[in-house]
């Protein structure tokens, strides 16, 4: 475990310890151009992973705002004994090496490798962005794209709005179902417990009507990064891999434009793989986030990315947009 001199312990948090740093660069430190060029090159000067997964982390940015906060292992959220950690310890078994990933089944009985096979040649959002993403939501206009609510308009539709739900249509529709099955639902319990850990006033608000799977948010993203030893065709376009050493280069760096600035979403984390730090660039700092972590931030202040990495790793995004926290769009349009 790296520890730099502007980090130290604080009073444990349930069954963990949190570090906590405190860096004096504002929270909406402007990121230079170069930075989105770079994606992947780049080697934030700050690194934490505790192998040992005994201490999570705590980010404050100067004005004392939590900015991010590590849950080393989701497991620990939850008391011993309870109901969901059977189904925990089975996903994490089966991610402990490539070789037990690669025999795993999902819920529908097929192989991981398998399930990866199934899908199609990349979308435009996953060509841009370098990696396989998939998502179900509530949207808060009829076109789901990154004009859903960065533009002031959404459309000529009369009077308010109500959300409108999506996610991937036919045969890719099953196999989302196969991968929430799999992955996120073994996961809620200890999700939901872990986001009672965070101040209340970084806390995503709790939809009760429109949360999705028992997260009470309404947007879950889908992202999976293989190397390219796991020859899956349809994960290999142009861009994706260092062609030296076969590394998935990760994913860019971004900042999440559709989340409420102020408050939290969820990144949990599964798979077998080496690398694949997470980057929060405005702190230089990048997290080994390790299978079965969970990284709260707040993905719509920070510009952040995941670097390269070798094996698999798959990634949830549990997040509310900022027309859910708020009850309207930024057209002024409520939601009904």
């Amino acid at each position: 475990m790296f520890l730099s001199p502007g980090i130290a312990l604080l009073p444990r948090t349930q069954s963990f310890p949190l570090l906590h740093i405190l860096l004096s660069t504002p929270s909406h430190s402007p990121i230079p151009p170069l930075t989105r060029a770079l994606n992947w090159m780049l080697r934030p000067p700050v690194h934490f992973q505790d192998p040992s997964r005994e201490h999570g982390l705590l980010v404050l940015n100067h004005k004392l705002s939590t900015q991010a906060v590590l849950v080393p292992d989701l497991r620990r959220a939850l008391p011993a004994g309870h109901w969901a950690l059977p189904e925990m310890n089975r996903l994490h078994d089966a991610f402990a090496s490539v070789e037990s990933l690669r025999t795993f089944r999902m819920k529908s009985g097929i192989t991981f490798p398998e399930w990866l096979r199934k899908h199609k040649n990349p979308d435009k959002h996953s060509l841009e962005s370098v990696q396989f993403h998939g998502w179900e939501a509530h949207h808060a206009c009829p076109s789901a794209n990154g004009h859903v609510v960065v533009t002031r308009r959404c459309g000529d539709e009369p009077g308010d709005f109500h959300p409108l739900y999506r996610k991937p249509p036919g045969k890719m529709g099953e196999l989302w179902d196969d991968a929430i099955q799999t992955f996120l639902i073994p996961l809620v319990a200890a999700l939901v417990a872990s986001r009672s850990m965070l101040p209340e006033d970084v806390r995503p608000k709790w939809l009760e009507d429109i949360g999705l799977h028992g997260t009470g948010c309404h947007y879950i993203g889908l992202n999976v990064t293989p190397g390219k030893e796991w020859g899956v065709d349809q994960f290999t376009w142009e861009g994706t891999f260092d062609p030296r050493t076969g590394e998935h280069h990760g994913i860019h760096v971004h900042n999440d434009q559709n989340n409420k600035r102020g408050k939290m979403s969820a990144i949990m984390v599964l798979g077998a793989f080496e690398g694949f730090w997470q980057f929060l660039m405005p702190y230089g700092l990048s997290i080994g986030t390790l299978p079965m972590g969970c990284l709260w931030a707040d993905d719509s202040d920070m510009m952040h990315g995941v670097g390269p990495g070798s094996g698999c790793r798959v990634s949830i995004v549990v997040a509310n947009h900022d027309w859910s926290e708020t009850g309207s769009r930024r057209d002024g349009k409520k939601r009904v």
